[in-house]
Formats: structure tokens, sequence, C-alpha cells
């Protein structure tokens, strides 16, 4: 049994700078081990050379680190490791869509669930928090054969399962829960694999 690192700060939702250090520990520890490499070599000729300015490089490299630190604090990292992400399975995505009852004819008929594709979408959702993340539910039209998920640039793209909703024209639901969708895209490719559009706009907002 192997446990990753990035999985479990992602379970601990301490944020994406340090699912960015879990993720890229053993760079990051080469990079320690070069710049330490390199301040032995520079002690060593300082050393050589004399006392007259020693204190100078250590404080200018105190002053770059400082600097590297503040930079890295500030700046957000679209990590590419999400490791809340979990799509739901088309059946559940199916039940989960007909909450209230079975799909209505129109909108504002009781006991039914009204599907909000109106002519011309191809994707239409919504998003909101919950204790395991952020939950990604909506429809497809029956053009969308492929829905992807990408939490960050550089990432590798998820496979969102779409299922048929029975009675209606070709509707299909899907749900996906996720972590931080600052950076996501949402994708939806039609039966040659042609793009269809990014619809992941809702996501980083």
């Amino acid at each position: 049994m192997t446990v990753n690192l990035a999985d479990l700060v992602g379970h601990a939702h301490l944020g994406d700078h340090a699912v960015f250090l879990a993720a890229n520990t053993r760079a990051l520890a080469a990079c320690v081990l070069c710049v330490v490499g390199l301040s032995v070599v520079s002690r060593d000729r300082i050393q050589a050379a004399g006392t007259a300015g020693r204190w100078r490089p250590a404080l200018t490299g105190v002053g770059t680190l400082g600097v590297a630190m503040l930079v890295f604090a500030l700046i957000p990292i679209p990590s590419t490791q999400d490791p809340l992400i979990r799509p739901e399975l088309p059946t559940d995505a199916v039940t989960e869509a007909l909450h209230d009852g079975p799909p209505c004819a129109t909108e504002g008929q009781p006991h039914c669930t009204f599907i909000p594709m109106y002519p011309g979408l191809a994707i239409n959702y919504g998003t909101y928090w919950t204790a395991s993340g952020n939950e990604i539910s909506g429809f497809a039209s029956e053009h969308v054969t492929r829905l992807v998920y990408i939490p960050a640039p550089g990432a590798e793209p998820v496979n969102v399962p779409l299922g048929w909703i029975p009675a209606t024209t070709g509707v299909q639901a899907f749900t996906l829960r996720a972590g931080d969708t600052t950076f996501a895209q949402l994708k939806a490719y039609d039966n040659t694999g042609a793009l269809i559009g990014e619809f992941g706009s809702k996501l980083r907002t």
C-alpha cells in the first residue's frame, strides 16, 4: 500500500500552495540541495580569500531567499493535482438530477423535475460548495458525447460520465465533485471528437 502525499494534503484542505509543495517535494528537495551546495562552495571561497566582506554574500542570499518566499506566498499557483475529484456514475448523476421526480413537460409543474436545457444549449450546470468540495452538476445535450474536466492548465483531463435521462429528447445528466476550480476548464466534444466548446466560466468566477 502506498500513500500519496499530495492526496493527504489535499484532503486536509491546506490550500493550493500546500498541494503544490507536496506534489513537487522531490524537485524542491533537489533545489534546496543545490542551493546548499553552492552556499558551501561560496563560503569556502570567501574563507580562502579572507574575512573582508564575508557577510555581504550571506546577507544577499538571505534577501534573495526572502523575496522568493514572498513571491511564492503571494502569487497563486494552479496545482495540477486535485485529489478531491470524484466523477459520479451515470446512474447516480441521473438519480440526483431527478431529485423532485420524473422530468416535467413544462416548467412549474408539481411533483416533477424541470430540466433547464433550452434550444441551442450544449451544457447547462450549476456549482456549489459542500463539505466534500465543489459539487458540479448539470445537463448536456444529445450532441455531447464526451465531457472532460481539467482542474488546471497542464493537468490531465478527467472524463465526466454522462447518463441519459429517460422521457427526454436526448438530455444527459452529470455530476462531479472537485476541489478548487479557480483555474478549471470544462470541455465538451461531439461524436467526431471535435470540440463543441469550453464551459468552465462558472467554475472560475
